[in-house]
C-alpha cells in the first residue's frame, strides 16, 4: 500500500508455512500452525521513493476479493 495515497500498489500471493512457535503460544486460534510466510520480490521503479506498508489479506478467493479480512502491518518503509 502507498502510505501517502492509501491506495494499493500491487498484490502478491503467498504460500503459508508451518509455524509451530506461533501455534504453541496460540493453540486455540484457528490456522496458527500454518501462519508463516516468506516473500522475496524485486523492487521495481514504480516503488522507488514511495512510503509503503504491507497488508496481509486472508480471503476465500484466489484474487483476494470475495470475503476477506485485512491485517495491516504498522511499519512504514521508504523504498530508495
Amino acid at each position: 500500500m502507498n502510505k501517502d495515497t492509501e491506495k494499493e500498489i500491487t498484490r502478491y500471493r503467498i504460500n503459508r508455512n508451518q509455524r509451530n512457535d506461533v501455534y504453541n503460544v496460540y493453540p486455540d486460534v484457528y490456522g496458527t500452525q500454518n501462519s508463516g510466510f516468506h516473500l522475496s520480490q524485486t523492487i521495481t521503479n514504480n516503488l522507488k521513493n514511495k512510503r509503503v506498508y504491507v497488508i496481509s489479506r486472508y480471503s476465500n478467493s484466489a484474487s483476494g476479493e470475495g470475503a476477506y479480512v485485512d491485517h495491516p502491518f504498522t511499519n512504514v518503509l521508504t523504498i530508495k
